[in-house]
């Protein structure tokens, strides 16, 4: 670890540089937070494979990794379905679809459309 300690450099110390030397240090501020979090996520990385190496374990033993079979995708129940196209449906979330809209505008009440 260097001896420059960041917490000690105040924002008037840094405010009382020009504007382009603030951004060039910014750039390098950028690449070197990059470079020292690559760093430590291979760090972590390598030390968690050991302790599960040593441990008899396999990695996906530990984080199984999700099967197509086992994930299931949330999906909101029909409520209202579009009487011209059987295939619309709406599930009262989130904006009106079109045909809803329409229907709507043209004088019809959403509970004609109830499943």
């Amino acid at each position: 670890m260097s001896d420059l300690d960041l917490n000690k450099i105040t924002l008037e110390e840094l405010t009382n540089n020009p504007s382009k030397d603030l951004l060039a240090f910014q750039d390098k501020l950028h690449k070197a937070i990059e470079i020292r979090r690559e760093t430590e996520r291979v760090e972590i990385y390598e030390s968690v494979q050991a302790l599960i190496s040593n441990s008899g374990f396999t990695l996906t033993e530990l984080f199984p990794v999700p099967s197509e079979k086992n994930i299931k995708i949330a999906t909101a129940k029909i409520k209202y379905r579009n009487p011209n196209n059987k295939d619309e449906g709406w599930a009262g979330k989130g904006r009106k679809p079109s045909w809803l809209v329409a229907l709507l505008d043209a004088g019809k009440k959403l509970e004609d459309f109830a499943v």
